[in-house]
């Protein structure tokens, strides 16, 4: 799970037929970050246990 220096946060399945979309949200200290992600489409995989890698988005350090 990613790091979220111990800000609240879920994540919410949003998978259908044919859809990987799942989002997670984070609490910041001015409302709520939402992230969407993908997600394996069978029903024996909870988003909960979905290992995120790097955003391709994130800045290299």
């Amino acid at each position: 799970m990613p790091d979220h220096a111990g800000a609240p946060w879920m994540r919410i399945d949003l998978r259908t037929m044919g859809g990987h979309l799942a989002l997670e949200v984070t609490a910041s200290g001015s409302g709520a970050v939402a992230e969407a992600f993908g997600a394996p489409e069978t029903e024996d995989v909870e988003v909960a246990d979905v290992t995120r890698g790097p955003s391709p988005d994130a800045p290299a350090s």
